[in-house]
């Protein structure tokens, strides 16, 4: 995973069954990104340090440190998108929205990918109703949780947590 794309907060899975196999498919938090040696590649990495979601369990584990080639990023499905606190409308089967400001993100689903899309939601008295959007996302495709993690805050100034 390329470690300049994480920011802190963002939300990885560790894959290293040589030394953490017990965290294989376990969902983090990053809390520390750090360059550093590669003594078996003759280069430079980056140390990605992270912490359970399950704040319980970062007490008898404080942080797990792993070279970045260990750390993958989560597909972001629609599941992760309810777990943020996204919308579905049933005129919009394929989508999912988010509110900030006056304005909403829509995710949406089209040939295995998300498309990203700002946008307006409002109630009139046929329902819902959606003005045009604009894309926000170069090529609108978000494929990984990290990637709408770090776009939401770019937007809004404010991390996008699960509920």
């Amino acid at each position: 995973m390329n470690a300049r794309k994480l920011r802190i907060g963002n939300y990885v899975k560790v894959e290293n069954s040589r030394h953490h196999s017990r965290l294989k498919g376990e969902t983090m938090y990053v809390v520390g990104i750090n360059e550093t040696d590669d003594l078996e590649r003759d280069g430079r990495c980056f140390s990605i340090s992270m912490n359970f979601l399950d704040d319980s369990m970062n007490f008898v584990i404080p942080a797990i440190s792993q070279l970045d080639q260990f750390v993958k990023p989560i597909p972001l499905t629609e599941e992760w998108l309810l777990k943020f606190g996204f919308t579905n409308y049933e005129w919009c089967t394929d989508c999912a929205f988010i509110k900030f400001n006056n304005s909403h993100i829509m995710l949406r689903y089209f040939n295995d990918k998300w498309y990203c899309t700002k946008t307006k939601v409002s109630k009139d008295s046929k329902g819902h109703k959606m003005s045009e959007g604009k894309d926000i996302v170069r090529k609108g495709i978000i494929k990984h949780v990290h990637q709408l993690q770090n776009l939401y805050f770019a937007l809004t100034g404010e991390e996008l947590t699960k509920n």
